[in-house]
């Protein structure tokens, strides 16, 4: 879904590598993602302002009946903010790639 203020997707379960930085040293894991739900707000010039992400029950498209239950991630607060640290989001997305 897509809409002047949220942009939403979704991502199926998955095997993936988990990077950590950990004392100036990068450590990866290969991990199995849960389904996960995504929400990028927006604010009223239509730029990114935060991310949101839950963990999703299952691999079905989610609705307004879904479970959303937290993402078993770093820096994720309890309502499903991302921290983004210091990290700087672009002005403008145009696209999302894989």
């Amino acid at each position: 879904m897509v809409s002047r203020r949220y942009s939403i997707w979704h991502k199926l379960s998955h095997k993936g590598i988990f990077w950590y930085i950990s004392y100036n040293a990068k450590t990866n894991f290969s991990i199995i993602y849960p389904a996960l739900l995504f929400c990028l707000e927006k604010d009223k010039q239509e730029e990114p302002n935060g991310l949101i992400v839950f963990a999703l029950p299952s691999n079905q498209r989610p609705n307004e009946n879904t479970h959303l239950y937290h993402a078993p991630l770093m820096n994720i607060y309890s309502n499903g903010v991302v921290c983004q640290g210091n990290a700087t989001l672009p002005k403008k997305i145009t696209s999302i790639t894989e």
